[in-house]
């Protein structure tokens, strides 16, 4: 599916929000290739802070400047053909697409702050970075992954002995798919020692809370996990050859929240004199189709995540029922980059939300730390990529 050019800049926009690129002062003339744009940004004060607005509104306007160049690249260039190509291609290093700027004005505007800033835009810098997945994966944290997929029957008693000491074809296919796209797969000799065995098997059956129960024993930000067997499926007429055909069922889980990245199914078939290699051969291919396409909707949803909102999952505790709402008022209306606030459940003085917001968990735990709220201020306990635990102080 192509992808529009207003999308295309869109993502690497919100991407360079996230890590903006360093300011730089004028200077120097301009290489071939090199735009320069006139943009404004603008910023909301937080608790007075006028410093803090300024840098924002100028990490605004220089968000708006690479995002009009990349815009232009992507249509005169033709670079991008489809979705995956960008998610692929398109993060690297942010930092140095600005090669200078002028601040031409500024000035405080009731709650907001507005720069007009004139910006050179080193497009050969923006066209050389759009070659590699880097800059998605550092994007959101460098997410750890673990993979957990035992081959043949699950349910048969010497599975666990067998799995816990070495790799599969399975396993070994889909983290050489992780590995080329640069995730950081855990070792999973060291990890298995961590794991209870009904977990396990729960996990792969399809549980998603018991994915992520692993993940948070293990320290994986992503379970991938599932079931892969592979059995005859005759012999071949005219010779002593025998078929053999396997299926992989795999899905990705977010460790913190439960929730499912992507879902997949592969299959593969082989012919082998030998029974071994060649159900092997099967779970081979039926395991290359499934990591190619659950790496794909991985990709496609942090892009998805980097260039627009996600859903992060904030609890408050030590919250009185007629607070509830001020709450979520104040994050709706006080946070910049919250879309919408959703209340999930209050019981037992917590109130369970979930926040759109345009960032991970790390972000919004910054702008919710110390937040006034109605006589009171939040204090964020725990948080991590997608999860934030706060809570309610009075005054």
């Amino acid at each position: 599916m192509r992808l529009s050019k207003c999308r295309a800049a869109g993502i690497l926009a919100a991407i360079l929000f996230a890590s903006p690129a360093p300011a730089q002062p004028a200077g120097g003339a301009p290489a071939p290739g090199d735009q320069t744009l006139n943009v404004e940004g603008v910023a909301s004060l937080t608790r007075g802070d006028v410093a803090a607005a300024r840098d924002r509104a100028i990490d605004d306007a220089l968000r708006k400047a690479v995002e009009q160049a990349v815009g232009t690249l992507i249509e005169s260039e033709t670079m991008v053909q489809n979705y995956q190509v960008l998610s692929d291609s398109i993060y690297s290093q942010s930092k140095g697409f600005v090669r200078t700027y002028k601040l031409n004005s500024e000035k405080q505007d009731g709650t907001l702050y507005r720069v007009s800033v004139t910006a050179t835009v080193a497009v050969g810098d923006v066209k050389a970075d759009l070659q590699s997945l880097g800059l998605l994966i550092q994007r959101m944290r460098r997410p750890r992954v673990f993979v957990l997929i035992p081959e043949d029957n699950v349910h048969d008693s010497g599975w666990w002995s067998s799995w816990s000491s070495s790799i599969g074809t399975v396993e070994a296919q889909v983290i050489r798919a992780l590995k080329a796209k640069d995730f950081t797969v855990m070792d999973a000799a060291t990890v298995r020692k961590s794991i209870e065995k009904e977990a396990a098997l729960k996990a792969m059956e399809g549980d998603p809370a018991e994915a992520a129960r692993i993940g948070q024993q293990t320290g994986a930000e992503v379970v991938i996990t599932g079931q892969a067997v592979s059995a005859p499926a005759g012999s071949v007429a005219g010779s002593q050859m025998n078929s053999y055909q396997a299926s992989v069922t795999a899905r990705a889980i977010k460790a913190d929240t439960g929730e499912i990245l992507g879902t997949t199914t592969g299959t593969g078939k082989a012919v082998h004199l030998n029974s071994v290699a060649g159900g092997a051969e099967a779970l081979k291919q039926a395991a290359s189709m499934a990591a190619d396409d659950l790496v794909s909707q991985i990709v496609t949803q942090w892009a998805k995540e980097a260039s627009g909102t996600r859903m992060l999952a904030v609890s408050v505790t030590a919250l009185s029922k007629d607070l509830v709402d001020k709450v979520v008022g104040s994050i709706r209306t006080d946070v910049r980059g919250v879309a919408e606030v959703y209340l999930r459940e209050y019981a037992q003085f917590t109130a369970r939300l979930d926040v759109d917001f345009k960032g991970d968990g790390q972000t919004l735990s910054q702008s919710l730390q110390g937040l006034a709220v109605a006589g009171g201020t939040l204090r964020v306990t725990t948080y991590s990529a997608n999860k934030i635990d706060v809570k309610y102080i009075p005054d």
